[in-house]
């Protein structure tokens, strides 16, 4: 009697096995019927709960461009309980970006981690695209500009620390060297410069203290913590722990920033104004009064934390990446110099000779889009029901600009994992920028510090291998031309060089 109960039983857990994937299954059946009758975009297999997460978590620039060639430019991407698109190919994103602006233009502060970090998408970076953005993005270029953007004078800052970079380098007498914190050094310390009005020495121990708090950060990609995608997860006890680290690094910088903006406030001069913060403290007293107004100190700090978090990162990453091609491919940093040599000689460079210097130019334009140094760009959000390439995509989707995929078309660019400046050269000799080459991304939303970052590294670079030769250490292997994926797609970890140039 007892191995008869023990057999229907055992029949009874098969059957409620059986009844539950019948019913999972039909489930997933129903909810891909329904989505494939709204027209999304097409994509691949998705997990239950995760969706494509799993799928992702490396590299996942390099995996949305495989999908690109199988399902389309227009890929439908579910991430945890959120739904995303992926737009691959230039064609696609300067259909949605410049054709379609309004309707891609927007942030997504819906998203927990950005939320947290925008104070509700307080700034200019996450701030939703309409007419909050509209006035705060006009302000502060215009602002900027006033302070040096577009101008001779931010030329000569950036010279300046150009050259307190050469002095660095050659205290290492020709022994190996990691660039990675001189150049956050020297980068940050432009942005300081425009934003605060002062600029810190390299060993200064807060400056440092700051510089290792950026690193960490940007090392991290916190866009893809779970929490963002899979509210339930930000209840589970530790698990917003794993944010704490990474917050506890914001915050310093934080506090940093508000310390400067307190010291700004208490000697302020309308009457002499220093730099941007200054102007914006002066906006502020106009408005003083205004009903709605929008100019407020705290929203100026949420600025000031745009312009010092993306303009050090990227623009160092990109002249890493620059000096790590130069050593890898020592011909072509041959010909940079001496072109470089013909026209300056050791006089010091000024975005005027860009035109003279056509093939150094080529160079650091090749490197921008073999690197890629932010392959997804910032994620974007659809400000409304729209449609892309015949496909339905409903307001407030995740958007992410596939800028790898752009940079690496083959179509576009034959052999795209070939170093190659003469993409960038007519027939004439003469420097060329192609259709599909947007490494500050394209729209409204382009980057904000797009002038800036492109007169940086012409100097910076220019400088460099006026005075230095740049090898790697003797008997090191040449490094993978492999990044590593955080915020930026950064060089691995490696040495180089520099030999004085007599």
């Amino acid at each position: 009697m007892s191995l008869l109960l023990h057999v229907v039983s055992g029949v009874r857990t098969f059957l409620d096995l059986q009844t539950i994937l019948v019913l999972l299954v039909s489930f997933l059946g129903v909810l891909w019927f329904v989505r494939r009758g709204r027209n999304y975009p097409p994509g691949h297999w998705k997990w239950p709960i995760l969706g494509n997460i799993p799928h992702i978590y490396k590299d996942p620039h390099l995996v949305y461009t495989r999908w690109a060639q199988r399902y389309g430019p227009v890929l439908h991407v579910q991430l945890g309980q959120k739904d995303a698109v992926v737009l691959n190919g230039y064609e696609t994103v300067h259909k949605a970006f410049v054709g379609k602006a309004e309707d891609f233009s927007g942030r997504p502060t819906f998203i927990y981690f950005v939320d947290k970090i925008s104070e509700g998408g307080k700034g200019v970076i996450f701030a939703p695209y309409g007419s909050f953005w509209k006035e705060q993005r006009k302000f502060t270029l215009m602002s900027l500009r006033d302070f040096g953007f577009g101008k001779r004078s931010i030329e000569g800052k950036i010279v300046e620390e150009s050259q307190a970079l050469q002095s660095e380098i050659a205290k290492f007498d020709g022994q190996p060297f990691s660039t990675h914190r001189l150049l956050q050094n020297a980068v940050a310390n432009v942005i300081c410069n425009i934003v605060f009005g002062d600029r810190w020495e390299y060993d200064d121990p807060l400056f440092q203290r700051m510089m290792d708090a950026l690193d960490y950060m940007v090392s991290t990609n916190v866009f893809a913590v779970p929490q963002n995608f899979i509210p339930f997860t930000r209840y589970i006890p530790g698990w917003e722990g794993r944010l704490e680290p990474w917050m506890k690094k914001f915050l310093s910088i934080m506090g940093y920033l508000r310390e400067e903006l307190d010291k700004h406030k208490a000697s302020f001069d309308p009457n002499d104004l220093r730099d941007f913060i200054d102007a914006y403290l002066l906006e502020i007293q106009k408005q003083k009064g205004v009903e709605g107004t929008r100019f407020k100190e705290d929203q100026l700090l949420q600025i000031m934390r745009d312009m010092f978090f993306a303009g050090a990162e990227t623009t160092a990453t990109t002249i890493r990446w620059t000096l790590f091609y130069m050593v890898i491919y020592p011909d072509v940093q041959r010909k940079v110099y001496e072109e470089i040599d013909q026209l300056l000689g050791k006089t010091p460079p000024s975005v005027s000779h860009r035109s003279q210097l056509p093939y150094t130019d080529a160079v650091l334009a090749e490197v921008q889009r073999i690197a890629t140094v932010v392959p997804l760009g910032i994620p974007r959000a659809t400000s409304n029901d729209t449609t892309l390439n015949g496909y339905n995509i409903p307001k407030d989707w995740i958007l992410f600009v596939n800028l790898w995929s752009v940079h690496h078309d083959p179509q576009r660019w034959p052999d795209p994992e070939r170093f190659d400046p003469g993409r960038f050269l007519d027939e004439n000799g003469k420097f060329q920028k192609p259709e599909g080459f947007i490494p500050f991304s394209t729209g409204h939303r382009v980057c904000l510090g797009e002038q800036l970052a492109r007169v940086e590294i012409f100097i910076f670079v220019i400088t460099l291998l006026q005075h230095f030769e740049l090898k790697l250490p003797e008997g090191a292997p040449v490094p993978s031309r492999k990044g590593t994926m955080g915020v930026t797609h950064a060089p691995q970890p490696h040495n180089i060089v520099a030999i004085p140039r007599d």
